[in-house]
C-alpha cells in the first residue's frame, strides 16, 4: 500500500489493510478483497471456507476488534439464546462476523437468508416476534465446508476457499508468533515449527502456541522433540469416564 493510501485511511478514520489484518501472516491478496468488501457502500456477504488452522476465525476476530459496529458470533456457542436474539441486541450493527456458520440451525439460516435478500429480520416464535430492517448489513462468515448450508442460502455468499499453509509459510508464522508471544529466538521458533510440522503432522497455528509456551531459548531441538513426544504420548481420543 502506498503512502498516499495510508494518509487517505487516516483521513477517513479507517484502519489500513495492513493494520486491520496485522496479526495474520500471508493471504495478502485475500486481505485486499476482504478490505474492499468491508468498506464497499453496498450490502455484501463473504464466506471463508476451508479446513481448520487456516486463519478463518482470526480474520473475523481482527475485523471485530478494529472496526466499529462489527460484532462476532460463533455458530458453536452452546449457551445463550442463539443468533437471532444476538442480532436483536445488535440492530445497529454494520458488520456481522459469524464463525462456523454451518453450525446454525435451518431456521437461523432461513432468517439470515431473508436478511441478505431483503435487508429485513423476520422471526416469530411463541415468545419472540421480530420484524425490523438492517440496511446495507455485511456478513462475513466462516465454514469448514458448505455441505450443511442450504443451497439458496449459499447463493447469497461469495465463497472464498482457503488452503492449508505451506511449510515455508508455517515457519514464517511460527517465527513471528513465538517471538511476539513468548520472546523466543528465531532459531528456536524455527525448530518448534519444524517439530510441530513433522512430529505432530500439524499445520495448526494453535499447536505452535501449545508447544511454544513450554519452550525456553536454551532448549535444543532434541529437547523440543522430547517434549513433543511426551505430548503425543498422552494425547488420546476423548473418553467419557462419567459412566
Amino acid at each position: 500500500m502506498e503512502i498516499s493510501d495510508r494518509i487517505l485511511d487516516i483521513a477517513t478514520h479507517k484502519p489500513s489493510v495492513d493494520i486491520l489484518f496485522s496479526a495474520i501472516e500471508g493471504y495478502e491478496d485475500l486481505k485486499e478483497i476482504l478490505y474492499l468488501e468491508l468498506y464497499a457502500e453496498k450490502q455484501g456477504s463473504i464466506i471463508l471456507v476451508g479446513p481448520p488452522a487456516t486463519a478463518k476465525s482470526l480474520f473475523l476476530l481482527e475485523i471485530c476488534k478494529k472496526i466499529p459496529n462489527a460484532h462476532y458470533f460463533s455458530g458453536t456457542t452452546l449457551s445463550g439464546k442463539g443468533l437471532i436474539e444476538f442480532i436483536d441486541k445488535h440492530r445497529n450493527a454494520k458488520i456481522l462476523c459469524i464463525d462456523e456458520i454451518d453450525k446454525l440451525s435451518k431456521r437461523e439460516q432461513a432468517c439470515l437468508y431473508e436478511l441478505l435478500e431483503t435487508g429485513r429480520v423476520i422471526y416469530t416464535t411463541g415468545k419472540l416476534k421480530l420484524n425490523f430492517m438492517m440496511e446495507n448489513i455485511k456478513i462475513i462468515a466462516t465454514s469448514n465446508s458448505t455441505e450443511k448450508l442450504a443451497k439458496p442460502f449459499q447463493s447469497r455468499f461469495c465463497p472464498l476457499y482457503l488452503w492449508p499453509y505451506t511449510y515455508e509459510l508455517f515457519v514464517k508464522i511460527a517465527v513471528r508468533l513465538l517471538i511476539e508471544r513468548y520472546g523466543l529466538q528465531q532459531e528456536i521458533s524455527t525448530a518448534i515449527a519444524k517439530v510441530v510440522w513433522n512430529k505432530f503432522q500439524s499445520r495448526d497455528v494453535r499447536m505452535l502456541l501449545h508447544v511454544g509456551h513450554l519452550i525456553r531459548n536454551d532448549h535444543t531441538e532434541q529437547d523440543i522433540e522430547r517434549i513433543v513426544r511426551t505430548l503425543l504420548k498422552y494425547q488420546v481420543q476423548e473418553t467419557d469416564y462419567n459412566g
